[in-house]
């Protein structure tokens, strides 16, 4: 995970890779609220939903305009 969340070129393909941490992040002894939370932000790095941020991406926008980078964020300091 962290090496994804430090690659500056990473495609939307290469988010699939993220399938087998979170599986073992899911199968271990978390409560069903964070496990919820793991599934939800998997299905949303892995989709195309955070290019639709893209117009954000000007002035101090910017900051929004990368949900993926917060979003593998959380997950990796689960």
């Amino acid at each position: 995970m962290a090496a994804l969340l430090a690659s500056p070129l990473a495609a939307s393909y290469h988010f699939v890779l993220l399938i087998l941490p979170v599986a073992l992040l899911v199968d271990s002894d978390i409560g069903p609220l964070r496990r919820a939370i793991a599934l939800a932000l998997l299905a949303f790095v892995t989709s195309p939903a955070p290019h639709y941020f893209a117009p954000l991406a000007h002035g101090l926008g910017n900051l929004l305009a990368y949900p993926r980078l917060l979003a593998l964020g959380i997950l990796l300091a689960m």
